[in-house]
């Protein structure tokens, strides 16, 4: 399977998939900060690293199913364009593929006798699909990702598919835990519990 042909090349197909998740996502923005549009809420929070198991992979396709969408819109939002394979950073999963086809997707770049990809070096990666009914941010440096959905069908996503997914309360404890400069928690902390309470 050439897994090149889920990627955006064509910079007009880039600019309308970006207006497109503008209607999701403050593109701009990063955590502690709002990343959601105002009707999203439902927050629930997982690890960064987490985004990379099969079982973020199984919860991704139950949301897009349960939204009606038959792929996933991926992108990485601060390295979007590369330059050596001459493609954005973006692609259009298919909801059926196996976990080991996302896990290629995430992987997509050869380099020598290695692969690397998004995995390795990307920084904030954002996952919805086409009806827009739900998205998670997420970011490396904070190392968390945030799932929100459409206010008008936040009973839909009640019971959320995705692993090990953290309330507020819990996130800011697992924040507390990782971060090393307690007062920089403290604040990111604060900021978060002020942008995120449901």
């Amino acid at each position: 399977m050439d897994f090149e042909e889920f990627f955006i090349k064509n910079k007009n197909d880039y600019s309308k998939m970006k207006e497109r998740l503008s209607n999701i996502f403050i593109l701009n923005q990063s955590m502690p900060n709002q990343v959601f549009r105002k009707e999203y809420n439902g927050f629930l929070f997982g690890e960064y690293h987490g985004m990379y198991e099969e079982e973020f992979w199984n919860g991704l396709q139950i949301l897009a199913r349960k939204s009606g969408d038959k792929y996933i819109l991926l992108a990485e939002l601060e390295n979007d364009y590369n330059e050596r394979m001459k493609r954005y950073e973006w692609a259009k999963i298919p909801v059926d593929l196996s976990y080991e086809n996302y896990l290629d997707i995430l992987n997509a770049e050869p380099l020598e006798n290695i692969y690397i990809g998004l995995v390795d070096y990307s920084c904030k990666l954002v996952f919805t699909s086409p009806s827009l009914q739900w998205g998670i941010w997420g970011e490396r440096d904070q190392e968390l990702y945030v799932f929100a959905c459409k206010e008008n069908v936040k009973s839909q996503f009640k019971e959320s598919p995705l692993p090990d997914a953290l309330q507020l309360n819990e996130a800011l404890d697992y924040i507390y835990a990782v971060y090393h400069d307690k007062e920089a928690a403290k604040s990111f902390c604060e900021k978060l519990l002020e942008n995120y309470k449901n």
